[in-house]
């Protein structure tokens, strides 16, 4: 019996030990091998590329004047014309919904139309409301439910839709605030499209120094359940608003918030809160883009030329890295599982008629430890909106571009 027991408790030091050998050698690994698995050219420029849950129609993209759904070989299934006055295009969260928008003009006032489809083009529901000349486009939110919220800037308030585009029940945010157009509204669905957070300004912000009654904005963090009751409300540090993030499995909120002075000198702070609204870590840092992997465990923030990676259970910092020796700025972030692999797409940005264009792009990826493995340039191709993807089944990376669609297998 202490022979067998000695052998089991050998073999389970064994595997315990030979585990963390692997994992300690894919941290530190070096260098990986990016091979072009696909690569189709377009003739027709494409306005912006977006990626579905759906394995056999994964891909759509706007042409010119209309929506292409695409099969997993990048070859056309669906079009659709886009609707006169096209204004915007949502997709939800893990891409099941998208949400199209555009204007419509009918007297005495214009209406706004969301259209709601599945993430494979199939008509579900369409919302209308008047659009009235003094409102900035309204934020819309799809949850992958097929559930519509629908947020107005200027006067705080929030519009609940049930998944058949029927109106559930209308919030105010701030009941003594004032129309203000430079109020900041950004509104996140959890993945289970269960719970809505809302980052949110009483007012616009002003600052620090510049001398006005009330210089910050009252930044604040609302939770809501998808029928639109309030769970809590938290306010932040800072005088501004930046960006709202919900973790992979909605057990984490991450909001960012700053203050700036007349010299431009800026305090930036990133909070972290538990579905309850405890907070529970806090980072002086700004964040754009952001990224979570598979799993919930780690998130990657990201600004123009700063990342930081998180342990979300522990809070720990991984590392936080100046990426600024890279060509361009930081477009687009995506994590592997385990963050074994962070990938960065960077680009340069030129203004020209009325829109931005990027050029230059390289994807850089770097292990866990922050430590890059490739840096691939991606010669010749523009993008009006970064596309980057990433599936762990096939291990596979999908960029899309203005002319081109490329996939990359990945071989560690």
């Amino acid at each position: 019996m202490k022979i067998r027991t000695i052998i089991f408790f050998s073999l389970v030091l064994f595997t315990i030990i030979w585990s963390g050998k692997l994992e300690s050698q894919s941290l530190s690994q070096t260098q990986i091998h990016v091979q072009l698995n696909q690569s189709i050219s377009f003739n027709e420029d494409i306005k912006a590329w977006y990626f579905t849950s759906h394995k056999e129609i994964p891909f759509v993209a706007i042409q010119g004047q209309k929506i292409t759904w695409f099969n997993k070989d990048a070859q056309p299934l669906k079009v659709l014309d886009l609707p006169p006055n096209f204004l915007q295009f949502r997709v939800s969260r893990k891409r099941k919904f998208l949400a199209i928008l555009n204007r419509e003009n009918q007297m005495p006032n214009k209406v706004l139309k969301i259209t709601v489809m599945s993430g494979e083009g199939q008509y579900k529901y369409e919302i209308k409301r008047s659009f009235y000349p003094d409102e900035s486009l309204p934020m819309v939110a799809v949850s992958d439910q097929g559930q519509v919220v629908v947020g107005f800037n200027a006067t705080g308030l929030l519009w609940f839709y049930k998944e058949n585009g029927r109106l559930l029940k209308k919030i105010t945010l701030f009941r003594e605030a004032s129309f203000d157009l430079e109020r900041i509204l950004e509104l996140q669905w959890d993945e289970a499209g269960e719970k809505l957070a809302v980052l949110a300004t009483k007012r616009g912000a002003s600052p620090v120094d510049a001398g006005v009654l009330k210089p910050s904005g009252e930044p604040r963090v609302f939770l809501f359940t998808k029928n639109g009751k309030k769970l809590w409300e938290r306010a932040l540090q800072n005088f501004n608003a930046g960006t709202l993030a919900f973790s992979t499995n909605g057990d984490f909120l991450i909001a960012s918030s700053y203050s700036i002075d007349l010299k431009g000198n800026m305090n930036r702070l990133t909070q972290i809160f538990d579905p309850n609204g405890k907070p529970l870590y806090r980072y002086e840092f700004l964040f754009r883009e952001y990224a979570f992997s598979p799993e919930g465990k780690f998130a990657l923030l990201a600004d123009r030329f700063k990342a930081i990676l998180i342990d979300l259970p522990t809070g720990e910092l991984i590392w936080k890295k100046n990426l600024r020796d890279h060509q361009g700025i930081i477009t687009a972030v995506e994590l592997t599982p385990g963050a074994q692999m962070v990938l960065l797409l960077f680009a340069r940005s030129t203004y020209n008629k009325g829109h931005f264009i990027f050029s230059h792009p390289h994807l850089v990826i770097l292990n866990r430890l922050g430590k890059s493995i490739s840096d691939l340039p991606l010669q010749g191709q523009y993008f009006y909106k970064p596309a980057l993807d990433y599936m762990a089944e096939q291990t596979l990376i999908t960029l899309g571009f203005k002319n081109s669609l490329f996939t990359y297998k990945i071989n560690q």
